[in-house]
């Protein structure tokens, strides 16, 4: 708290080049509603929910409530009638699309306990560095990735989402290093609106269902809003997309084999793999197995999500509002037969395995072997997974006098995550019983393994759980030139808890094709802030603002920010900042307990050593493939840190046109996590870096140099940079037309696996287009019919095996029209993806050859729906 009022102090230092986003006073704006609404400002003022007169505000970036007139910072808002547009029908799609993804984002996928999940990425930097907030306060992360699940929140509740493109940790703390994004819900609505829409593809699978309800009351003194949403998607198997129905697994029915406790090089029986499914690579012999034949691409997911919330105007100073949620979410997905690594250490044993009862060749009388194998006959890897969200706000607004107010706010949040592998999944150690006994050969294609008796149903909880307690007071301090000095102080109490379980059979790695591990903790943390408006005069407006947070677990952070403001002219105003920022070690990392899990990895360590020994070309080495990757938490984290700038301008010369741009610049240090491919680069690169940068990562490889498992830890050791601009842009060009863009461009992103490691700029490789654009041109043919057509292209990029090339540029449409009659309700038609063409496929990529973080799987999309409020 020291820190807080020594900062208070120093309001009349320098204020060139401080930051803190700035409010945008356009007075065009109270002229003409009908102006194009892309520049961040305009399109906030337009579409919040209606204020009494002289009514001040708080809005994302600024604890000082402010005047509508006053404007907010510099954000990208996205309205309630921009999602409709889309005919989306998650948060999720909404933010992934938007040009302030640079890469996408994580998406519902088959293969995990977080199948069903999705979440946001602004800039590129990292879902775990993106804060979520609902209403301004915080969300819970999901337990098993450390990021907020957006599938969570129903759409039906959301009014708009800001996103706000810059470091905020000087006002909302822990992980708002790359940008925050501030869901807002609905408000002052009145009567009852049903709303069903289906999305059905083109190709198979993928059929989105959705009904919402929505009903207000309103009265003088009193406001309720509750949203009831389900939603239904069905699945989509890997096989019923050209560019998915071949994944290619090292690990199949055929099993590979080598000497047990050996690094031996693995190989397989001659003759025993089907043509043209042998893998050769830095002298392994192993025989691939489609794994697309049996796999889900896309779970099934369906949910149910309600919301309420109450506003009370107890007297003319006092509101009281309550806000409950909770959403059900279950998911279903397959996977392939479970594969699998383990060891028959009996020689007695090992020395019948083989057509015939033959020792294998290659093994010793005394050797036992260890094999990788495929349990085909216990069929697919089916899993269910439930996850239960709640949410309870309870606050209160006291209006004081000369304009200053209190505000008092708590909230309770909890996830529960529990995933169930229904069939599919055997007990190694029964596997192995059954080999000992002599009842199953994985060799010997006449002796087929009957291995029902190892069957068995794994399980694994989670629970994430956030509590808080904020105080905050604001108002103005005394009149300056330009206006009022404005101040708002305030304190935050939070409680986070995490939980990881499974069941013992898992916890002991006994089971096939399965992982998961136990951990626990929890933590409270303690936080002040503060924040000035400072309007030096009437075209020059300052902000400072600063945090301290203290936390039980790693100790405590100041973070500064501050921003000017210059109003040029009536219709250019400039601004810039510059702030630090922080994240918290998560939960997850802190406390999860062993995990093992089979990413794809390019080898650079085995893939330059292959092309030495051959003279060049492209040995199999170099392509991505599946590698054992053992992890487990680390206790004595540190927290990330970052620092943030950011100038822009915002120029509107008149009601029709106005454009916005928007500089960034973040680096962030002491970051958790490691990039796998940029792992195994810096191996080939410094063979003793991991001793030297301290990360505790080791690797093990076979003798002939191939990568065959690797330790990685979770360690303070990554730093990445970012920098780009967000260019936002509107025009009028007849009364019935309007066209928008939004385009952002990273000029570089640079990081580094390990300290020591000189950061290397990845912009423009596979998965890291160097820029996003999105264009809208609507027209309104009449008082009741609204057509636009929406066009989002995505930059171009090397292939994961750069060699091989590049893939282009992609631009994908969506068309739509809405027709409002006067006694029907509201019909919507619509298709995404108009011309039905098929993303940027990457033949290098073995995994898949369709980036879904980046591209939509599901093709031409044809999308229906109805509206009727009563």
């Amino acid at each position: 708290m020291s820190r807080i009022i020594l900062f208070a102090l120093v309001i009349s230092l320098p204020a060139v080049g401080w930051a803190q986003t700035m409010s945008i006073p356009l007075e065009e704006l109270k002229k003409d509603s009908t102006q194009p609404t892309t520049t961040d400002a305009v399109k906030i003022q337009q579409e919040e929910p209606k204020k009494k007169e002289g009514e001040r505000v708080e809005v994302t970036g600024s604890r000082i409530k402010r005047l509508a007139t006053e404007g907010v910072t510099p954000i990208s808002t996205i309205t309630r009638k921009d999602i409709e547009k889309t005919g989306y029908t998650s948060v999720s799609d909404v933010l992934r699309d938007s040009t302030e993804s640079s890469f996408g984002g994580f998406r519902e996928a088959s293969g995990s306990d977080s199948a069903g999940n999705a979440y946001a990425d602004v800039h590129g930097l990292g879902a775990d560095h993106t804060l979520v907030l609902m209403n301004g306060q915080r969300l819970p992360k999901d337990a098993g990735d450390a990021a907020v699940d957006l599938n969570l929140i129903p759409l039906a509740a959301v009014e708009r989402i800001e996103i706000l493109k810059d470091g905020a940790s000087a006002l909302y703390g822990s992980d708002a290093m790359g940008g925050v994004i501030n869901i807002i819900t609905r408000k002052d609505f009145s009567g009852t609106q049903i709303s069903i829409s289906q999305t059905t593809p083109e190709k198979p699978g993928g059929r989105h269902r959705d009904i919402n309800l929505v009903n207000g009351i309103n009265g003088s003194r009193f406001n309720m809003v509750n949203v009831l949403q389900y939603r239904d998607e069905t699945t989509i198997f890997s096989r019923d997309r050209f560019w998915t129905n071949s994944q290619l697994s090292p690990t199949g029915a055929v099993p590979s084999y080598r000497k047990a406790g050996s690094t031996d090089n693995w190989q397989i029986i001659p003759g025993s793999c089907p043509a043209g499914m042998v893998l050769s690579q830095s002298g392994d012999t192993k025989c691939q197995y489609n794994t697309a034949e049996r796999s889900t691409q896309l779970p099934a997911l369906q949910q149910i999500g309600v919301l309420s919330e109450t506003n009370v105007e107890v007297s003319s100073r006092v509101k009281v509002l309550g806000r409950i949620s909770a959403s059900r979410k279950t998911t279903q997905w397959s996977f392939a037969p479970a594969p699998g690594r383990f060891a028959i250490t009996d020689p007695a044993v090992a020395s019948t395995l083989g057509p015939g009862g033959t020792t294998l060749p290659g093994l010793g009388a005394g050797d036992g072997v260890e094999m990788n194998y495929r349990t085909m006959s216990l069929g697919n890897r089916d899993n269910a997974i439930t996850a239960m969200s709640y949410n309870a706000v309870v606050g209160t607004t006291v209006d004081l006098h000369h304009d200053w107010s209190l505000d008092v706010t708590g909230s309770h949040n909890k996830v529960n995550t529990k995933t169930i592998g229904t069939s599919g999944y055997p007990l190694t150690s029964t596997l192995q019983s059954n080999i000992a006994a002599g009842n199953c050969d994985p060799f010997d294609p006449s002796r087929p393994c009957n291995l029902s008796n190892s069957a068995y149903r794994p399980e694994s909880t989670s629970t994430s759980q956030l509590s808080s307690f904020d105080v905050k007071g604001s108002g103005p301090l005394f009149q300056l030139p330009g206006g009022p000095l404005s101040l708002a102080l305030g304190g935050t109490i939070m409680f986070e808890r995490f939980d990881q379980g499974t069941d013992p059979q898992s916890d002991a790695g006994n089971v096939l094709g399965g992982s998961g591990g136990t951990g626990a903790g929890q933590r409270d943390a303690k936080a002040a802030y503060i924040e000035l408006s400072i309007p030096v005069t009437k075209k020059l407006e300052l902000q400072l603002a600063g945090r301290e947070d203290k936390y039980s677990d790693f100790g405590q952070t100041f973070n500064p920010k501050a921003a000017l403001l210059y109003k040029a002219t009536q219709s250019l105003l400039l601004r810039t900042s510059v702030g630090t920022g922080f994240k918290a070690p998560a939960m997850q990392d802190l406390y999860s307990g062993d995990g093992q899990g089979f990413p794809w990895i390019v080898d650079h360590y085995a893939c330059d050593r292959d092309r030495a020994a051959q003279g060049g070309g492209l040995p199999e080495s170099c392509f991505p493939h599946q590698y054992e990757v053992d992890t487990h938490g680390n206790d004595r984290l540190k927290e990330e840190r970052s620092i943030s700038y950011t100038a822009g301008a915002v120029f509107e010369p008149n009601r029709d046109f106005n454009i916005s741009t928007d500089f960034f610049l973040t680096k962030l240090t002491n970051v958790v996590g490691v990039d796998y491919d940029e792992m195994t680069r810096a191996e080939s690169a410094n063979p003793q870096i991991y001793q030297q940068s301290g990360s505790g990562i080791t690797t093990t490889r076979t003798v002939s140099g191939g990568l065959d498992a690797a330790f990685v830890p979770t360690q303070n050791t990554a730093s990445r940079e970012v920098t780009g601009v967000d260019i936002a842009a509107a025009y009028r060009i007849a009364p019935r037309f309007k066209l928008s863009t939004n385009h952002s461009q990273l000029f570089w992103y640079k990081q580094a696996p390990f300290v020591g490691v000189t950061p290397r700029n990845i912009l423009g490789e596979h998965g890291s287009p160097p820029w996003r654009n999105s264009t809208a041109l609507t027209y309104l043919p009449g008082e009741r019919h609204d057509i636009s057509l929406i066009g989002l292209t995505t930059a171009g990029q090397q292939k994961w095996v750069p060699e091989l090339g590049r893939i282009n540029p992609y631009t994908t449409f969506a068309l739509q029209y809405t027709y409002k009659s006067k006694s029907f309700g509201q019909f919507s038609l619509g298709v995404q993806n108009v011309l039905g063409s098929t993303p940027p496929l990457d033949d290098s990529d073995n995994s898949g050859q369709l980036n879904t973080g980046i591209y939509d799987q599901i093709g031409r999309q044809v999308y229906t729906a109805y509206t009727a409020a009563f």
